[in-house]
């Protein structure tokens, strides 16, 4: 599967303890991790890894993609 379609699929992430990488979620068999980048140094804020390879950069989180809810404080 190409990254265009990953960057287009419906994909619903759940968050990590890891700071760098603080969403995950499977599909296709494949673990697909964000990446948070050193922006404004690397030349976009996020990397879709797959399988931990760096797949591709983008800015703008996907329409198609849901993050999980932000917790509140006392919960």
């Amino acid at each position: 599967m190409s990254t265009t379609n990953w960057l287009t699929r419906t994909l619903i992430w759940e968050r990590t303890q890891d700071a760098e990488h603080p969403y995950r979620t499977t599909a296709d068999g494949a673990t697909l991790t964000v990446r948070v980048n050193d922006f404004p140094e690397e030349p976009t804020v996020y990397t879709l890894l797959v399988d931990k390879v760096a797949a591709v950069g983008f800015s703008d989180w996907p329409d198609a993609w849901t993050r999980p809810a932000r917790k509140t404080a006392g919960r």
